[in-house]
């Protein structure tokens, strides 16, 4: 079945949903675009709208969005899914259904929590099944809709990159490294700090402006719960433990909204922890940002392609290119971010 015919099934099954819950609909600037989600209900809008708390609301319009994300769930609603792509279609690696005619829509499914989404960007549409909105893991409210948004990006000529953002007076550095190599905990030291924070794991950057620039995704971070005390600010944000082994979030729009904000970026940092108590930086290759950004940034990708490489690659080559080694005296450490964010 063609990808747009899915979307148009999933799309009657959500005006269903609407007529037995009632509509409930925001409108949202993000990335200087404008977001509008449309939930089958209040419930479910909720749970969704806390990793959004930074991104300013619009009015009502009759003017079309550009993008509509449409929301449903059966728990709430009662309405199950018209269909079931995700049963006749192959899976890839990131969640991807790969069966689909190549029609432009882009499809994701995962098992657990049961949730799908299916995009059309010639519609500039979207609609998002779950099968019970209040068994979400608290990681996933943490980034609503990130597959779509990402594939949003793309559609706008930016990209959603695995990576942290801080600064001061709009004008910042994009930290970008593998797991465990100190970005977010950098970026959340520097958001403790009083700094400017566009995102600990994902931003948005546009790629094409001039400057780029870097935009906050959502006002969460999350962060390992034996880290959490170095925080004692931000931990004030953080959500009840949720699932065993899950990393805790910070729900940051309550309290750091004014903070949270983009940021035209100056520089691609690649943190490294190092084994001396100094914090020092130095010079990196192209090849040493490649590797920083390129397998994690395509890991949140489903359908990620040539199109998602150009534009890492883009943003590699516009932004000069700095090691970070990150010394073991955490404080120093961001003294010297701090100092270099001041120009000093």
């Amino acid at each position: 079945m063609r990808g747009r015919d899915i979307l148009d099934h999933f799309a009657l099954a959500h005006a269903e949903a609407v007529a037995l819950s009632g509509e409930h609909r925001v409108r949202l600037q993000l990335a200087g675009r404008t977001l509008s989600l449309v939930f089958a209900g209040q419930a479910l809008a909720a749970l969704v709208s806390r990793a959004f708390r930074h991104l300013p609301v619009l009015p009502e319009s009759e003017a079309a969005a550009d993008l509509e994300i449409r929301v449903f769930d059966s728990r709430f609603s009662g309405v199950a899914p018209p269909i079931r792509p995700w049963e006749d279609e192959v899976c890839g690696p990131r969640y991807e259904l790969l069966g689909s005619e190549p029609d432009g829509t882009r499809m994701t499914y995962t098992a657990e929590p049961a949730a799908f989404s299916v995009y059309d960007p010639s519609r500039r549409l979207a609609v998002h099944w779950s099968a019970d909105g209040e068994d979400y893991p608290l990681l996933a409210l943490a980034s609503p809709f990130h597959f779509v948004l990402c594939w949003w990006a793309e559609a706008c000529g930016a990209v959603v990159v695995h990576s942290a953002a801080v600064g001061r007076d709009g004008k910042g550095l994009l930290l970008a490294g593998r797991g465990g190599s100190g970005k977010s905990s950098t970026a959340l030291g520097c958001l403790e700090r009083g700094l400017s924070y566009a995102g600990d794991d994902a931003v948005w950057c546009d790629v094409q402006a001039d400057p780029v620039i870097g935009w906050p995704l959502y006002a969460t971070a999350r962060v390992n719960a034996e880290d959490l005390q170095r925080f004692p600010r931000l931990a004030e944000t953080a959500a009840p433990e949720g699932r065993k082994g899950e990393k805790r979030v910070l729900f940051l729009g309550e309290h750091f909204t004014a903070q949270i904000a983009p940021l035209t970026l100056s520089a691609l940092y690649l943190p490294v922890l190092g084994s001396e108590a100094e914090t020092r930086v130095e010079s990196a290759s192209r090849t040493d940002a490649l590797r920083a950004l390129i397998p994690w940034t395509l890991d949140f990708h489903p359908h990620s392609g040539p199109r998602t490489l150009f534009l890492v690659m883009l943003l590699i080559q516009r932004l000069p290119k700095v090691r970070l080694i990150l010394g073991t005296d955490r404080e120093a450490a961001l003294d010297t971010l701090a100092s270099i964010l001041e120009g000093r």
